[in-house]
């Protein structure tokens, strides 16, 4: 591709200088006639020396007889009257002309009758391989070089040109999928091509997704917020009316209150779910002992889960300590133990097991339950989704617990997934960045070797 241009270039180049016009070849013709009529081949050589030396034509003047006149021996490629005449081919089947044939076929030419009688013919020709000082071969391995290297960069810039937005646009699709909703794509750039449209359209539906989640996290947060009131209104209502009720009325009181609880501690979620929402960073972050956490949270499940003819275990505890914010951390590991605690079968037990991975504490809760159709576990971190209603209705939950477990977990650089054990049950597993002195040491695995 490089070669191709310089050929091109310098062709073009060529052909141009040669394309002299017939008054110029007139003056040069009867310029280089009065050179040899007044001074002899002597002085047409001069003359034709200056010519090749400022404008690298090759000058040639031959007579009515077809003698060259400056007595130089002609080119191999003119015939006697300076026609062109090609060399012989040298095989049977000749093959494509050369640059060199190229540029020597239809020379410019002109021919005057002088006083004297004679006729006088001027041919102009290329620039001698001496002038030509670039076609020779080192430096047209540089010339290749060096087209190579333009046509890399150009390349190399149209490429970063085109590619550009659309790895910004990469980055801000995963950010805006991680939820990062102030990611876009479009600053700085202010095309007007098919990408640049792209890039302004996905700004748009950024800006409106950031418009909605935020005017409905917002909504969440103000109406969890004015329900507390009237909630705490109907609790002391309900104490007063306790005085002056007989037998009967206190049942009803009294389901009135366990509803009213279970209201307030909804909305006690959604208040914490809105604050983990918002993006905020986790204040107060002390030094967490996870064993100690984790050996109390087990402790109340426990005594929670016993009431109901189910137990929770902990098998493992592993001494490691993470940064963050307690409470925050007690509540994500609490709901997911409660969580299984709940939907365990009857006479079974939840395991707990902390343990330590690599940089990471690992909390694993396995309960005995039913478990969740795979197609459910992407979806079981969602605010208010519950794979069975009728079942979370009857437990009480409405599909919080998990999802304030997430947020808080990852909040923390953590991350939690669901998977079904086998044969049956569910397993929730937490990872935490443990502190940087608590790095678990690597444990070493004997190799493997394939034989064949």
């Amino acid at each position: 591709m490089a070669m191709f241009v310089t050929l091109s270039v310098i062709t073009t180049m060529l052909f141009v200088r040669l394309q002299t016009s017939d008054s110029a070849m007139e003056t040069m013709t009867r310029t280089a006639v009065q050179a040899y009529q007044a001074g002899g081949p002597a002085s047409l050589h001069n003359y034709f020396h200056t010519i090749e030396r400022d404008q690298l034509f090759r000058a040639i003047l031959f007579d009515d007889q077809g003698h060259e006149l400056t007595g130089r021996p002609a080119p191999r490629f003119l015939g006697p009257n300076g026609e062109y005449a090609p060399p012989p081919p040298q095989g049977p089947i000749p093959g494509p002309p050369s640059f060199d044939e190229l540029i020597k076929r239809n020379f410019p030419r002109h021919t005057i009758q002088a006083v004297d009688g004679h006729k006088y013919t001027l041919i102009l020709l290329p620039p001698s391989r001496a002038h030509l000082w670039f076609l020779t071969a080192p430096t047209r391995l540089i010339g290749i070089v060096i087209g190579l290297c333009a046509t890399g960069i150009i390349c190399f810039s149209l490429a970063r040109y085109v590619t550009k937005p659309l790895q910004r646009l990469r980055e801000a699709s995963s950010k805006l999928a991680s939820g990062d909703l102030s990611a876009r794509a479009g600053n700085g750039i202010h095309r007007r091509d098919e990408i640049g449209s792209l890039v302004h359209d996905f700004d748009r539906m950024a800006d409106r997704i950031e418009n909605l989640i935020t005017t409905q996290r917002r909504l969440l947060s103000d109406i969890s917020h004015e329900l507390r009131s009237p909630l705490a209104r109907l609790n002391v209502a309900v104490g007063l009316a306790r005085r002056q009720a007989d037998v009967e009325t206190q049942k009803a009181l009294e389901r009135i209150e366990i509803e009213a609880d279970r209201l307030n501690d909804m909305l006690q979620n959604l208040l914490t779910l809105s604050r983990l929402e918002s993006g905020e960073p986790v204040e107060m972050r002390t030094t967490v002992d996870m064993s100690t956490l984790v050996t109390d949270v087990v402790a109340d499940a426990d005594f929670e889960a016993q009431a109901f003819g189910r137990e929770v275990h902990l098998s493992t505890c592993e001494p490691c300590e993470v940064e963050g914010n307690i409470t925050l951390l007690r509540s994500a590991v609490e709901n997911v133990v409660r969580n299984a605690a709940r939907y365990t079968d009857e006479n079974t037990k939840v395991t707990v097991a902390l343990t330590t991975s690599g940089n990471h504490a690992v909390v694993e809760v396995h309960d005995q339950g039913p478990g969740v159709p795979d197609e459910s576990l992407p979806k079981l971190f969602l605010p208010f989704y519950r794979v069975d209603a009728t079942r979370d209705r009857n437990t009480g939950g409405v599909g919080l617990g998990l999802s304030i477990a997430e947020r808080a977990v990852r909040l923390h650089g953590g991350s939690v997934v669901a998977r079904n054990g086998r044969p049956h049950g569910l397993i929730v597993r937490i990872e935490l960045p443990l502190l940087a002195h608590e790095s678990a040491p690597v444990k070493s695995e004997p190799a493997v070797v394939k034989t064949t």
